[in-house]
């Protein structure tokens, strides 16, 4: 398990390890992400590849723990990074595919939620919402 906590709240995840490990990060051995409580998980593709410009690819997978609905990891066609994901807990795993031929990093940031703001029209004239 990975920490994006407080202390480290920025790393990063190689396509190259994935393979070379013969499955560190793949499905068989996915990479977990925690963050403090109350924080979510950026996750920003970073793509090396020289030969596909507009070419779109599967990198992987990301799945907030304990559901069962996974995000396909892909990238913008046009650019080489690109943010892919932010989790809506503070615990996801990712799947990376083991591609001999392709070279991406992915970046993990803890970041602390965002609150939702509601904005409402002031009407002068009669001083209500």
């Amino acid at each position: 398990m990975i920490q994006a906590n407080s202390e480290s709240r920025v790393g990063y995840l190689s396509s190259r390890v994935t393979f070379q490990t013969g499955g560190i990060g793949s499905w068989d051995c996915p990479w977990v992400i925690k963050a403090d409580a109350g924080q979510q998980i950026n996750i920003t593709l970073l793509d090396f590849n020289l030969n596909e410009e507009n070419v779109t690819r599967q990198y992987g997978v990301v799945q907030e723990l304990g559901e069962q609905k996974a995000t396909i990891l892909s990238r913008h066609p046009d650019h080489r990074e690109s943010h892919v994901y932010l989790s809506t807990h503070n615990d996801i795993q990712i799947k990376m595919e083991r591609l001999s031929d392709t070279y991406f990093l992915l970046k993990y940031e803890g970041i602390t939620k965002q609150a939702t703001v509601s904005t409402y029209k002031v009407d002068s004239s009669n001083n209500s919402l």
